[in-house]
């Protein structure tokens, strides 16, 4: 069972938002008025826009963009194809004069800032999804061996899963590779009963692999979502709804 991080077992809006902003900060430490653009609350757009994020430096530019009123950016609509998301990420990283490794490190580093000065503080910006701990469990007790695929850097899932008191058999942060890699060496060495992922994307991906085609792939339908996602899947992808979730993994088809 390999499942998604963000958006499949924990909920960090709130993180992503603190982490994003103030990363913002540091990338724009040089430039006047920086503190008063950024505010507590999250914005709209920028929660509007996070089921298009595939890696973490990609919600700091959003966050980034938050203060431009003339984001094209910002201003996607859910139906628009992935092809227009990037076209315009490029434009945004271009007018900020930034490039995604720089903008990934500024993030890291304010998470490492956060860990060392104010852990507690930083781990409580996280919500485990309703019953989503307590099902994790019991796929120990089915003997049903559980692999976490995320872009997160592998330290800071691993500090959010400690807290949660969960521990799965693997773990893969950011640093292990793309996702489609990944899943792609984990089935030369075990078999992948289900993948979960709350990024359609991802998913579709995955099916048009021929190497792990044969993969079961769920849209978990509580996760960061666009507008009209959950209906007309295609065929070979199942939204996994959370009461399917609860039930035994023999009864999701």
């Amino acid at each position: 069972m390999v499942l998604d991080f963000d958006g499949v077992i924990v909920d960090g809006m709130e993180e992503y938002w603190w982490s994003a902003k103030n990363a913002c900060k540091e990338l724009l430490i040089n430039k006047s008025c920086t503190k008063d653009l950024f505010s507590n609350q999250i914005p709209k757009s920028f929660i509007r826009m996070r089921p298009w994020i595939n890696k973490g430096w990609e919600m700091v530019l959003l966050a980034a963009e938050s203060t431009r009123k003339d984001s094209k950016l910002l201003n996607i609509n859910n139906s628009a194809e992935y092809t227009e998301y990037q076209i315009c990420q490029q434009e945004a990283i271009k007018y900020w004069g930034w490039n995604p490794n720089k903008i990934q490190q500024s993030l890291e580093t304010v998470r490492n800032n956060a860990i060392k000065k104010n852990r507690k503080s930083w781990l409580k910006l996280h919500k485990p999804f309703p019953r989503v701990i307590e099902r994790f469990r019991q796929f120990d007790k089915e003997l049903i061996d559980t692999a976490i695929l995320t872009t997160k850097g592998k330290k800071f899932a691993g500090e959010i899963l400690n807290d949660f008191r969960i521990k799965p058999s693997l773990l893969f942060g950011h640093e292990s590779g793309n996702k489609i890699d990944i899943l792609k060496n984990l089935c030369e060495k075990r078999f992948i009963q289900a993948f979960i992922e709350d990024r359609l994307e991802t998913l579709l991906e995955v099916k048009q692999d021929p190497k792990i085609s044969f993969i079961n792939c769920y849209l978990a339908g509580w996760g960061y979502l666009k507008g009209s996602e959950k209906n007309n899947l295609p065929l070979e992808i199942n939204l996994l709804q959370s009461e399917i979730f609860q039930a035994p993994l023999a009864s999701w088809r």
